[in-house]
């Protein structure tokens, strides 16, 4: 009986594990040596639309979660991952469409993204000006311009359905001729979820910024989970135990 009530326990706290764990984890490159981003359960209201849709709403409701945690997404590129009801997620927000300030400006700011694996989806800009190739065996290419009004508006990007061993790359680029409309320096930043919280992923300010040439880049790979391993072994170390003498300690 004391066997069965060890297991018991040990099941159950491997439950409760499984549910406080990190849903998926990506690798980004080379900020600040390597960091690591955790995802949260983002699925109830994003993207709630069929590929390339991304709508305003949803858009918004990522920035809620985010301001929710005391993140502030307003004059930023935030780069963060999400559970959502296309899989697994790379989240591009550009700007903050739920912060309005005075006036009116208009801003513009480049990216191309090349993600691998025959897998991936993506979801578009709100705009719709940035143009994604058809899926293929093994890969596809996001590549445009973003356009907002900086004062009362915001735009976004997402590789979706993501698999361990995914590959992506962003190079954002400023527009010559064409206003920015972003903090400048810190230009960039990246969130994770700590478990219970988003929180910003401390960098250097040279990290987070353009280069003297306008440009800025990194690349992303999906990751197995952090935990996943000691989680997959306690049943294997439970047999263990039952079997040494037919019963525990």
């Amino acid at each position: 009986m004391r066997s069965l009530n060890l297991f018991c326990l040990a099941a159950a706290v491997a439950a409760g594990a499984c549910g406080t764990a990190m849903a998926g984890s990506v690798s980004i490159d080379p900020i600040a040596g390597g960091i690591v981003l955790n995802s949260y359960d983002l699925s109830g209201s994003v993207f709630g639309a069929g590929q390339p849709n991304w709508s305003a709403a949803s858009l918004a409701s990522v920035h809620n979660s985010l301001h929710a945690s005391g993140v502030t997404t307003q004059g930023k590129v935030t780069t963060l991952l999400a559970d959502t009801d296309h899989g697994l997620a790379l989240l591009i927000l550009i700007d903050d469409p739920t912060a309005s300030t005075a006036g009116t400006s208009d801003a513009q700011i480049h990216m191309a993204s090349f993600g691998n694996g025959a897998n991936l989806a993506y979801i578009n800009d709100i705009s719709g000006s940035v143009i994604v190739t058809p899926n293929s065996p093994t890969s596809r290419l996001a590549i445009g311009d973003f356009g907002w009004d900086s004062a009362t508006a915001g735009d976004g990007f997402g590789w979706a359905n993501l698999a361990v061993g995914n590959t992506m790359t962003f190079h954002f680029d400023r527009i010559t001729g064409s206003p920015l409309g972003l903090d400048d320096p810190n230009t960039f930043q990246f969130v994770t979820w700590t478990g219970n919280n988003w929180q910003v992923v401390g960098i250097p300010s040279a990290q987070a910024s353009f280069t003297d040439a306008g440009e800025y880049g990194f690349a992303v790979t999906a990751i197995p989970l952090p935990a996943a391993a000691p989680l997959a072994a306690m049943p294997l170390a439970l047999l263990t135990l039952r079997r040494r003498g037919g019963g525990v300690l």
